[in-house]
């Protein structure tokens, strides 16, 4: 559950399995609660996280915490990202 964007072109942004089919809300907070990135209708391609904030300023590698609003949700957990 982690995201490694280095350049390489592997693992370079968070890629949610389904979530370009349901309308959604998704917001990611570092570990003291506060919010970093959020996009509406992530789907994959054009509204991705891939380790930045909300500024496109690469964050640093650490947990991060999010929150998705979706049908059936909300549902939350965490993702590491390493770079």
């Amino acid at each position: 559950n982690g995201i490694t964007p280095n350049g390489d072109n592997n693992n370079e942004s968070w890629i949610l399995d389904g979530i370009d089919s349901l309308t959604n809300s998704v917001s990611i907070f570092n570990r003291w609660g506060d919010l970093v990135w959020h996009g509406d209708n992530y789907d994959n391609v054009n509204i991705v996280w891939s380790g930045k904030n909300s500024k496109g300023v690469e964050l640093p590698p650490a947990t991060y915490f999010y929150i998705i609003y979706a049908k059936g949700g909300p549902y939350n957990g965490w993702v590491e990202l390493t770079r």
